[in-house]
């Protein structure tokens, strides 16, 4: 009995502008949101005891600096923690080419960061060697909302070389590299 081959986690759409745009949902990594689960309920108890020590001080309380520059820290790392759970769950890019543009979004819920590449300055879109697993690249299971992401699909552009997809494995890259290598001009598309 053979194993059944699996279908692209991306979906192709045609946008209204008569574009294409892949749609790619972030890899879920099942320990890591049973971890951030677990640690999260815990964080909850750490924020709101911190905060109800700092609403209602006791008069041996003397260390309230120290306890708000804590609070402070604690709060950012579980907003941290909360967003990489919140993309594992509902996170997705959008890759499109259109009027000139490769536009690459990564939004959750629709709330994200869009960035647009003039097709012209684009040089040698191809796969990269990339490891999707969590426990070498860590950076799969953030948001690639910051700096030249991370993901087995590069390109040039200008004298930087950015990459995307990280929820892709190689053979996924390849077909999608493909697809949009269609509709972008031969230089961006040569090796």
């Amino acid at each position: 009995m053979h194993v059944k081959p699996l279908a692209a986690r991306y979906a192709i759409e045609t946008t209204s502008g008569g574009g294409l745009r892949a749609v790619v949902p972030a890899r879920k990594h099942w320990l890591f949101l049973i971890f951030m689960g677990v640690w999260l309920a815990g964080w909850c108890f750490g924020e709101f005891t911190a905060a109800n020590q700092l609403l209602y001080p006791s008069r041996r309380d003397n260390d309230r600096w120290f306890l708000a520059l804590w609070f402070a820290g604690w709060t950012a790392a579980g907003a941290w923690a909360f967003l990489c759970l919140l993309w594992q769950l509902f996170g997705r890019e959008l890759i499109s080419v259109e009027e000139g543009s490769l536009v690459h979004r990564v939004e959750i819920w629709g709330l994200g960061r869009t960035r647009a590449y003039a097709v012209n300055a684009i040089a040698r879109l191809r796969v990269v060697e990339f490891s999707f697993d969590v426990f070498r690249n860590q950076r799969t299971v953030m948001p690639p909302l910051f700096g030249a992401g991370v993901g087995p699909i590069a390109f040039d552009y200008g004298q930087r070389t950015f990459r995307i997809a990280p929820s892709l494995d190689e053979a996924e890259a390849h077909s999608l590299v493909t697809i949009l290598g269609e509709r972008l001009p031969r230089a961006a598309r040569e090796l």
